[in-house]
């Protein structure tokens, strides 16, 4: 099962920046590959969040369940169904010096498709670290405006 880690120095506070992916409606005004966001439902720090996101020109949906820790500025997300069989990880921040913050995206994934995952899982490495990349560095120039 293929696992991502995606890492970034935004030049923002810890705070400032667990305020913005807190906010996940304006993840589509925000960061290119992400077409839409609505959170279904939210009770305290868990929420059902249902996505959309352009993934090398194809459209991956999927619906989530995201457990948030303010004390740890971590968020746990894990799907509850859509495009994948398989969709889990988790956000960190972590406070370094002079203001910034080392954001963190991980993502384990199942493709679903036994006879092809030797074929697609490279595929789909490359491309879900490129789209959380790009999501990563979006958050940089949105905390930066």
């Amino acid at each position: 099962m293929p696992k991502i880690d995606v890492k970034e120095t935004l030049n923002s506070p810890v705070e400032q920046v667990w305020k913005l992916i807190c906010d996940l409606e304006s993840y589509p005004r925000l960061m290119e590959p992400v077409r839409a966001v609505k959170v279904l439902s939210s009770n305290g720090h868990q929420s059902i969040v249902e996505w959309e996101v352009e993934l090398k020109g194809s459209i991956l949906r999927w619906t989530e369940t995201e457990d948030r820790m303010p004390q740890e500025y971590r968020i746990t997300y894990e799907q509850l169904q859509g495009d994948l069989e398989m969709l889990r990880g988790y956000w960190l921040l972590t406070p370094l010096e002079n203001g910034q913050t080392e954001a963190l995206l991980q993502i384990e994934f199942e493709i679903g498709i036994p006879m092809l995952r030797d074929m697609l899982n490279p595929i789909a490495v490359r491309a879900l670290s490129d789209n959380a990349r790009v999501m990563l560095r979006s958050l940089n120039v949105a905390v930066a405006t």
